[in-house]
């Protein structure tokens, strides 16, 4: 037996081997189709800006998390409407 994409040479010139069908032996598939396929879950619509902490108020001192200037000490500006978080 053969496999695809095998090259043999054949007189002077290289020739692409083609797949040839394997007999079947009888032997049940390995995986099984899902009788229900799972449909995708529906998204939920944000209606604006992320709800911000009480305790987060212009000109609180805030640790930023993640990022290039993790660990860096910034002062809160305000909420942009896209929900974002100005800062100095």
């Amino acid at each position: 037996m053969t496999r695809t994409g095998v090259w043999k040479k054949e007189g002077g010139a290289f020739k692409k081997v083609l797949a040839v069908a394997k007999p079947s032996k009888g032997k049940s598939p390995r995986f099984y189709a899902p009788e229900d396929v799972k449909k995708p879950l529906a998204k939920k619509a944000t209606d604006g800006p992320t709800k911000l902490r009480a305790s987060i108020t212009p000109g609180t001192v805030l640790i930023l998390l993640a990022g290039h200037f993790k660990g860096k000490r910034v002062i809160f500006l305000k909420q942009l409407p896209s929900g974002l978080l100005l800062v100095t």
